[in-house]
């Protein structure tokens, strides 16, 4: 398990270290979840959860404003999903006003407002 922790401090990928250790692809998820052997110590696991755990949101508040500006103009959700790398879905729930709220953007309530 240390070199596995090891492995994905050094940024190899979750596939590889599997092939390497011939375990399945999930048990190293977890292990990079932090789930499961929790208790072994790595230099540099730290770093690597909380590096690991920013990963989980792609978008940041200024990319979300970026998307909000670009939804008013009617740019097409797959060509903002493509730019900022995130599912469709994602820009999707954005422009339904399901995520993100909290970040105010002018004119957004008046354009949210205006498709329902």
């Amino acid at each position: 398990m240390i070199q596995i922790k090891e492995m994905l401090v050094k940024g190899m990928s979750y596939k590889d270290i599997a092939e390497i250790f011939n375990v399945k692809y999930n048990t190293v998820t977890s292990i990079a979840r932090n789930e499961s052997w929790k208790d072994v110590y790595v230099e540099g696991w730290e770093e690597y959860i909380r590096r690991d755990i920013r990963k989980k949101y792609k978008l940041t508040e200024e990319d979300v404003i970026e998307i909000k500006k670009m939804l008013m103009a009617g740019i097409k959700h797959s060509i903002i999903a493509e730019k900022f790398q995130v599912n469709k879905c994602v820009i999707k729930e954005i422009s339904r006003d399901k995520n993100w709220k909290n970040v105010k953007v002018e004119g957004w309530d008046e354009w949210i407002n205006g498709k329902r």
